[in-house]
């Protein structure tokens, strides 16, 4: 688990230097000068800074960077923190708007007092739900790697997929899944890269998929027996074990057509617990396995960490606002 713990301390810096600014509430310069004194007092500091990414980020101000790894051929992974500005975050707003505009159609014809109670009471729960989504949201930019291997494409879980299904084995992605060090005496660099970006990808899934009021809603949580990462180790599972299954699978997330990321059909009303058997065999063979492999917030480093972040968590001030009468 060392290197989820060096991903989960390195974020939660990440959090305390830049939520302020993502927030809008502080300046580049502010936040540059606090940066800076940090680095001048520790060290652990100074791979984290504060750059502009043309054609990444819609605006001209700077985004907060954390390096990884230098590639000879493909120069920096950086993860980019993103917050309440990120995917999760912009995700937990569209849900709440579009929820937000059926409850004002329900009330339309709703004239009982408690009626109406009970519909705005639901939306401010629905609205509780959300405002903490995507509270520590990240981004992951590893160099040039998938621009050059995918003719310009992102590190999306199948451009991934593909990388691992040519340079690794199933194996090896069960070894980042258990939290182990696959990279330090690994001499094969495409191998290295390419797990590094799983580990990266896996740690992602378990910062904003669970139980938890920041994280989105998963089926694979501690007490079904899973863990977060197990949604991509069965996906890996099917891919590397199950090539005509992985081939017919229907339900991915595309972007500009191309299949970015699976998913478990909710547009169609599935969902995981009513995912074909032959589909669903691949991740089940992780339930209950290996009690050694935590989810990381079972870690005690990780979970002192998180604590000391969420007592000073603010909520997320970039969700609708919404005034009902009774």
């Amino acid at each position: 688990m060392d290197a989820y713990n060096f991903l989960g301390r390195k974020l939660f810096q990440m959090h305390e230097i830049f939520f302020e600014y993502l927030m809008e509430r502080e300046s580049e310069d502010e936040v540059e000068k606090r940066l800076k004194n940090l680095q001048e007092k520790d060290q652990n500091y100074n791979d984290i800074r504060l750059e502009n990414l043309p054609g990444r980020n819609n605006s001209e101000r700077k985004v907060p960077l954390l390096k990884l790894y230098d590639s000879q051929k493909y120069g920096e992974f950086v993860i980019e923190f993103k917050s309440y500005t990120g995917l999760i975050a912009k995700k937990a707003v569209k849900s709440l708007d579009s929820k937000i505009k059926d409850t004002f159609k329900e009330l339309e014809g709703i004239s009982d007092f408690n009626d109406r109670k009970k519909k705005i009471n639901a939306l401010y729960k629905f609205k509780s739900n959300k405002e903490m989504h995507g509270l520590f949201d990240f981004y992951l930019i590893p160099g040039q790697r998938y621009n050059s291997i995918f003719y310009g494409g992102k590190a999306t879980h199948y451009n991934l997929f593909c990388d691992l299904k040519n340079h690794a084995t199933l194996q090896d992605c069960e070894r980042v899944w258990r939290g182990e060090d696959v990279y330090t005496d690994e001499e094969n660099v495409d191998k290295k890269e390419v797990l590094i970006v799983l580990s990266i990808l896996m740690f992602e899934q378990e910062i904003n998929y669970g139980k938890r009021r920041f994280q989105q809603f998963t089926y694979f949580s501690e007490k079904d027996g899973y863990r977060p990462r197990d949604m991509i180790m069965g996906f890996l599972n099917m891919m590397y074990e199950g090539e005509e299954d992985y081939n017919s699978y229907p339900f991915w997330n595309r972007s500009n057509g191309d299949k970015s990321s699976p998913n478990f059909g909710y547009e169609k009303g599935e969902g995981f617990p009513n995912l074909e058997l032959r589909f669903k065999r691949y991740f089940e063979v992780y339930k209950n396995q290996d009690d050694n492999v935590k989810s990381i917030f079972y870690n005690d480093v990780m979970l002192e960490n998180l604590n000391k972040q969420l007592s000073k968590a603010q909520t997320n001030t970039l969700l609708p606002k919404f005034d009902f009468e009774l």
